[in-house]
């Protein structure tokens, strides 16, 4: 490794070093002539992927719904990458709901989790590029900060309660990563399926095929609230001192 950080490539966009540099960056921030902010940008760039999809977005694209070249943009951001990170970290911190006001740490773990659910849903579209930006952005480092407040008041340690707020965490976005996939969500596309689990039964898999109505049935609200439970139940015993 070179002891010159000129040498060091340009970190890229959504890791530490990127959003470290970011907030030690002491360029001021003030609006240009042309009105282009970042909140501009982020707006537009949301409703572009919205009503258009991860493949429109690109910086042109953004530039011409806010009537304007794409050098506009540059000034504020240097590159899609950093385009889409600065978006998914801005949806994660959209929801302006009222404090979890559950004193009981189980209870805050679940609406910590069942809104965090509920807000990507409701963003299908960022689903996908939640992995370009792991969540360490301002955003995600508050949500952070607020469970870990409930979590080490409640007399789980430190190094216990991240634990517990990153396999919450992972959980619950992996099951929206995979419900926004295609699946079958009406009558016929279970009727399918439930079709092929039964079909199986002739290449030996006599389990697979006998249960097919149960497989067919699976919905993605239950298997999240079984897995949330699960891990509630198993962060339960994590409280107790050793040898208790």
């Amino acid at each position: 490794m070179s002891d010159n950080a000129d040498d060091d490539p340009a970190p890229a966009p959504g890791s530490a070093r990127w959003w470290l540099a970011r907030e030690t960056d002491a360029r001021p921030s003030r609006q240009r002539a042309d009105g282009i902010t970042l909140r501009r940008i982020l707006d537009a760039a949301l409703l572009v992927l919205q009503e258009e999809g991860a493949d429109a977005l690109t910086m042109r694209r953004v530039a011409e719904r806010l009537d304007t070249g794409a050098a506009s943009l540059y000034r504020h951001i240097a590159s899609r990458d950093e385009l889409v990170v600065l978006l998914v970290d801005d949806v994660i911190g959209l929801p302006k709901s009222n404090p979890i006001q559950a004193t009981d740490w189980r209870q805050r773990l679940i609406r910590t989790a069942r809104n965090l659910r509920g807000h990507l849903l409701q963003h299908r579209a960022v689903v996908p590029l939640i992995t370009a930006a792991q969540m360490i952005g301002p955003s995600s480092m508050r949500g952070r900060e607020a469970v870990l407040r409930y979590l080490l008041a409640d007399g789980f340690d430190p190094e216990t309660a991240i634990r517990i707020h990153m396999t919450v965490t992972h959980f619950t976005v992996a099951t929206v990563q995979l419900e926004s996939r295609l699946g079958a969500r009406t009558a016929s596309e279970r009727s399918q399926l439930r079709a092929l689990f039964a079909a199986q039964g002739e290449h030996g898999l006599s389990l697979v095929s006998d249960h097919a109505e149960l497989f067919a049935a699976h919905e993605s609200d239950t298997e999240f609230e079984f897995g949330l439970a699960a891990l509630i139940h198993g962060f339960e015993h994590l409280r107790d001192p050793p040898n208790a």
